[in-house]
């Protein structure tokens, strides 16, 4: 069952894209042997490093129509956001499998957008611990945080870092805008 639900997440149409022109993206980046300190925006209110993205991601549950929201917003190093997504999908078993969705569709954005060098924020302390610590595969979500890890390969660098809920608002209300999604809106 978390197969087929893992599956209807990520080849779902029912999303909404907001993307602003991103032209830096476009950059070509060469691995550093010294990489950088990240810190969250919220933590010191530093941007990312040159060439580095954050992207944040979170969940929101529906219980009266059993379904999810996901949100993901990414900024750039500029702190101008680049790119959001709002994805309704039906109710997982878990709030810790939609965190895990929520971060595997970040990962899977942030790819689809181009990006190489990210930061990838999230408030579900045991989604983060589970993919910096390599302690999830036994949970119910483990095989989403297995397709989390695969998909990292792809990247230059991933760098997971937990924030405080406090710190997530912005992408938690993009989540809950997921219950207004009807159809793709690019």
């Amino acid at each position: 069952m978390l197969n087929t639900l893992v599956d209807q997440f990520i080849h779902s149409p029912r999303f909404v894209v907001w993307l602003v022109p991103f032209s830096k993206i476009s950059l070509q980046l060469s691995p550093s042997p010294q990489l950088p300190l990240i810190q969250s925006f919220c933590n010191n209110g530093d941007p990312p490093e040159n060439n580095f993205y954050k992207v944040n991601f979170d969940a929101a549950t529906f219980r009266s129509t059993n379904s999810a929201g996901i949100g993901v917003i990414v900024h750039d190093f500029a702190r101008e956001v680049i790119g959001a997504l709002s994805l309704l999908i039906s109710m997982p078993q878990s709030v810790a499998t939609a965190e895990a969705l929520a971060c595997l569709r970040a990962m899977k954005f942030a790819a689809e957008i181009g990006l190489t060098w990210v930061v990838i924020e999230g408030d579900s302390a045991v989604i983060i611990n589970a993919l910096t610590t390599a302690n999830g595969d036994q949970t119910s979500h483990g095989n989403i945080i297995e397709d989390i890890c695969a998909l990292a390969l792809g990247f230059q660098l991933v760098d997971f870092h937990h924030v405080p809920r406090d710190c997530n608002s912005v992408v938690d209300a993009v989540a809950k805008k997921a219950s207004t999604v009807t159809s793709l809106q690019v």
